[in-house]
């Protein structure tokens, strides 16, 4: 097998990062030295150069700035490297990704390919309604990115199957580069820069151990190997783990489950006793990785009596007297449903009356194509939620006279294109036209995201 670090050097691999960098957003902005794509407009001679300094690494300081936290006067810590050492990020990543997604579990959702946040949520519902596991705790890391154990990442980096020290030396100098901060220099001896490409690989390799110490706890009792060949578990030892799960469940043995997005997480068991044995058992792992949890920000709750906050929604259940089992035999349950966050429903409708009074002040293509991709990603990012509906119909009700007025909108009844009547099928009140076209709907029910396509 070649070597990885032969791979992370190679051309193809360099000319592929220097691609996907140029496509990325914060490719316009600079770090310490000032540059950013624009400063590159060679791409051969960036990737020669690229593989120069590969040969004896060492990146540039790492600039510190701080971005005030969404809905907080705080600030959290976030770190630019220069241009140049976030394409050797890239080409890094591209190599050692494979490898690591390979040995992550499939209940991590966060920065993975093909996983988004409403994969997260989706599994959370079949947990809660399916198999009636109630009891959760959501639970909080002080400062995550800020105190990653770099050996420990080192030993788990070599444990998932990096094992090429001149990489893991690449992956060193990285985490080891020095950051400016008010015009002073210093070494970090723990953390990862939040800002940096590799970071948010490097946060799934960490907290990966946490997920696969769960699923000791519950799913890995229940599964034997899975087949090589087919990479899936055959009839027979499926029906064994769903007698081994039904005699689990009348032994009382409490189920153990982890959701995880990035560092943000839930556990949920079907009893409280497995909760608070699951969150005790996770607080201690942490500990020994070198992690700190907050104790305030940690919560336990029953999703019957209470509601938990995650990823931008509210979760909580409720009583569906007419739920059948297998059977059909009605049981009545509980059932998740899911709205949005107080603090994400404030930023959303912010962002969205910013970017219409943006337009309305100033009625250019550009900002016309802003205020439809907001309104277009806020509901894409929120549409799966159950109660999506009651919250973006009271956003249109407080814009509704404001746009109405409007010297640069007219309010349409009877003129609907074709792809509004496709992606907001419910949707029976007036549209908003400009003369670049109409204003999307604010109004949503649940449904599938939808992709805005800007005009031309």
């Amino acid at each position: 097998m070649k070597a990885t670090y032969e791979k992370i050097v190679n051309y193809d691999n360099i000319k592929l990062a220097i691609e996907n960098m140029a496509k990325n957003k914060g490719s316009n902005t600079a770090g310490i030295d000032g540059k950013t794509k624009t400063d590159y407009p060679d791409t051969d001679k960036l990737n020669l150069e690229i593989q120069k300094r590969l040969k004896k690494y060492h990146p540039q300081p790492v600039k510190r700035v701080f971005i005030p936290k969404p809905n907080s006067n705080e600030v959290r810590p976030l770190g630019i490297p220069c241009y140049i050492d976030r394409v050797i990020q890239m080409a890094i990543k591209q190599i050692i990704e494979p490898i690591c997604e390979d040995k992550f579990y499939k209940k991590s959702y966060g920065f993975r390919y093909r996983r988004r946040a409403e994969h997260a949520i989706a599994d959370i519902h079949k947990i809660v309604t399916l198999s009636r596991n109630y009891h959760v705790a959501s639970v909080d890391i002080k400062g995550f990115f800020d105190n990653v154990n770099h050996e420990i990442l080192y030993q788990q980096l070599v444990k998932i199957g990096i094992t090429c020290t001149r990489t893991l030396a690449l992956i060193r100098a990285i985490l080891k580069a020095p950051i400016s901060e008010d015009g002073k220099l210093f070494r970090p001896n723990k953390g990862t820069p939040q800002g940096g490409v590799i970071s948010p690989l490097l946060s799934n390799v960490v907290l990966n151990d946490i997920d696969w110490l769960v699923d000791k706890q519950w799913l890995g009792r229940q599964y034997k190997t899975m087949n090589k060949v087919t990479g899936k578990l055959s009839a027979k030892v499926r029906a064994n783990n769903d007698v081994k799960l039904q005699k689990m469940r009348q032994d009382g043995i409490p189920s153990k489950w982890i959701v995880r997005y990035a560092d943000d997480f839930v556990l949920l068991s079907d009893q409280e006793t497995g909760i608070r044995e699951l969150k005790n058992l996770v607080v201690r792992k942490l500990n020994k990785l070198g992690l700190e949890v907050s104790e305030e920000k940690t919560k336990i709750v029953d999703l019957r009596a209470s509601s938990i906050d995650f990823l931008g929604f509210k979760i909580f259940t409720k009583y569906n007297g007419q739920a059948k089992n297998t059977r059909g035999e009605t049981i009545g349950s509980y059932v998740m449903v899911s709205t949005l966050s107080d603090k994400a429903e404030s930023k959303a409708y912010r962002n969205i009356k910013k970017a219409w009074k943006t337009f309305n002040k100033q009625p250019t293509k550009e900002n016309y194509n802003l205020l439809n991709s907001v309104i277009a990603g806020t509901q894409n990012y929120y549409c799966i939620a159950t109660r999506v509906s009651g919250v973006t119909a009271n956003w249109q009700h407080r814009l509704w006279d404001t746009m109405r007025r409007s010297t640069n909108l007219k309010l349409k009844y009877d003129k609907f294109p074709k792809y509004v009547k496709q992606k907001y099928p419910t949707y029976k009140g007036g549209l908003f036209w400009s003369k670049y076209g109409v204003i999307l709907p604010i109004y949503i029910t649940f449904r599938k995201p939808y992709v805005y396509k800007k005009i031309k």
